[in-house]
């Protein structure tokens, strides 16, 4: 879970691939995205109030315009990105969990 510029707070739903407003004044639920994630994890809402950094547990970091809905992905070349579990203002934290053999998860403090 993460707070939008404006005080409204932004959650994903990993099973089903949405991510989700709710309105902090009428505390009503709105999907935001079109559809492009596999398994949103934890949101960041960047600065600008435009923008929101989504980990996808499959695809990676995209970058998901509020106004648009379209989501740029960034790229990656020189790491492989998966089982990303979230991101929050100091780290990126990637989670162990559904992967064989079993490997310990970890987290890059920015």
């Amino acid at each position: 879970m993460a707070l939008s510029r404006d005080g409204d707070v932004l959650v994903s739903d990993g099973e089903h691939g949405g991510v989700y407003r709710v309105d902090r004044s009428s505390l009503s639920v709105e999907r935001i995205d079109a559809g492009e994630f596999i398994s949103p994890q934890t949101p960041a809402a960047l600065p600008d109030g435009k923008h929101i950094l989504v980990p996808d547990y499959v695809r990676g970091i995209g970058v998901m315009d509020l106004e648009t809905k379209q989501v740029a992905w960034i790229p990656l070349r020189q790491a492989r990105v998966e089982r990303l579990d979230g991101l929050y203002a100091w780290a990126i934290c990637c989670s162990p969990r559904k992967t064989a053999p079993r490997r310990k998860g970890w987290c890059a403090l920015c």
